[in-house]
């Protein structure tokens, strides 16, 4: 645990299946882009954040592991 600026090669916490794996990967990397991007406009931000939000509403099997990298990152 600790702030990383590198992306992650797998995820923080136990995650069922291949796409799972490969999905909390992505959001990992966008949320580095959201922490990391200091020339990202208000507008782009949000649609990020939007984004990463919509990620965990639609598949279940990351929620938790979006909330870890979070709260990682924080």
């Amino acid at each position: 645990w600790g702030v990383q600026l590198e992306p992650i090669r797998g995820p923080i916490t136990p995650v069922q299946g291949e796409e799972n794996l490969s999905r909390a990967c992505a959001v990992f990397k966008l949320i580095l882009r959201f922490m990391c991007d200091t020339h990202m406009n208000e507008k782009r931000e949000k649609l990020l954040s939007d984004f990463i939000v919509q990620m965990g509403l639609k598949y279940e099997g990351i929620r938790d592991e979006i909330l870890c990298q979070l709260a990682n990152q924080t």
